[in-house]
């Protein structure tokens, strides 16, 4: 990957995980984006649209931002200073992997603006300093279901199918009706 002198925009998925008998370890991917756009600039710029805005940070202690700038340090490049625009539609702590997005797009952020592509595992590792969930890591990364694991050595596997493969179903419990009120 080279490192890019242009605007570059992505969008990451919500997520919810913990699904079932799955706890920890299936995650799936919901149409509620985070959506990023970034360039180079000559100072850190970061604004935002959307969802909670009032409780996102426009400076170096927001999550997309620490977690590039982490990155950078874990891979011993230098971050360069860049504009982001955040289009969120992800609920903050509502249990829709706003920050599994949050770290995500800053790795991907990271990549883009140094031209350093990270493997499965490398980015993975620099996800895991800030959260160790491979569900929703993965639901973010990749999109549709995801069965993700980690290793005791850190290793990550991660198995996915696509949403559009999936039938979704709900089955309701037969609920027991109420007596009716009135005479005998």
């Amino acid at each position: 990957m080279q490192q890019s002198n242009r605007k570059k925009t992505f969008r990451i998925p919500a997520s919810t995980a913990n699904l079932g008998s799955g706890f920890d370890a299936l995650g799936l991917a919901l149409a509620r984006y985070l959506r990023i756009s970034v360039e180079p600039a000559e100072r850190l710029e970061i604004t935002v649209v959307g969802r909670n805005v009032d409780r996102i940070p426009t400076d170096e202690s927001n999550l997309i931002y620490k977690v590039a700038a982490h990155t950078a340090a874990r891979r011993n490049r230098p971050l360069p200073p860049f504009h982001i625009q955040i289009d969120n539609e992800i609920p903050l702590a509502r249990g829709m992997g706003s920050s599994a997005a949050a770290i995500i797009a800053g790795i991907t952020c990271y990549e883009i603006l140094t031209g350093d592509e990270l493997d499965e595992q490398e980015f993975f590792r620099c996800a895991f300093d800030f959260e160790d969930h491979p569900d929703n890591l993965g639901a973010c990364l990749y999109g549709g279901l995801i069965a993700g694991v980690a290793a005791d050595d850190g290793t990550v596997q991660v198995a996915r199918r696509p949403a559009n493969e999936l039938t979704p179903f709900l089955s309701l419990p037969k609920c027991r009706q109420a007596p009716e009120q009135g005479g005998e």
